[in-house]
């Protein structure tokens, strides 16, 4: 008489299971342990410390998610991401998302692009506030037809001084008002 329970052909089925979860499992876990937030570095959306490790600036974090995904799984850091969030950043991941937001963050295929132009569309402000205004050109100063006679200067003339001292001779850097 058979004993009760699985056959043998379904405990080496069982077995075999098992077996493959556990080495996804593994695999897992070591892909997670390469991970650490360090490596990636810290975005941080508030007060400026002397932290070599904390991007303030959000393009410059969000490239480096990007380099960072090509050379670590891009599943792993997909999935951590927000250890990597500060300040007000975390605060922003943590309450100001719902749960699926940061599950579709944390799960979608393509999530590395979707962090990052999510992090870029929510912190882009803050990040453009801390670069130098650019300087508009002076009308007086950029003239197309100068600038185009200097070029054709420059080509017939391999020697620097012969073709821009008579730009410093002229009205284009001494503007009269």
């Amino acid at each position: 008489m058979d004993a009760p329970g699985f056959s043998d052909v379904q405990r080496t089925e069982m077995s075999n299971i098992m077996a493959q979860a556990m080495k996804i499992f593994n695999q897992t876990q070591a892909a997670r342990r390469i991970f650490q937030p360090e490596d990636v570095g810290y975005f941080s959306h508030g007060p400026q410390a002397n932290d070599e490790n904390v991007y303030y600036n959000i393009f410059s974090f969000t490239d480096r998610l990007r380099f960072k995904a090509n050379s670590i799984d891009a599943d792993v850091i997909r999935q951590n991401i927000n250890a990597c969030l500060l300040g007000t950043a975390k605060d922003w991941y943590d309450n100001k998302l719902d749960r699926l937001s940061r599950s579709g963050l944390r799960h979608a295929p393509n999530g590395i692009i979707k962090w990052c132009k999510l992090l870029e569309e929510r912190f882009h402000d803050s990040s453009r506030s801390l670069l130098p205004t650019p300087i508009e050109p002076r009308p007086q100063l950029f003239d197309l037809n100068e600038f185009i006679r200097t070029l054709n200067v420059s080509n017939e003339n391999p020697f620097p001084q012969s073709f821009t001292l008579p730009l410093f001779n002229n009205d284009i850097c001494h503007p009269t008002t």
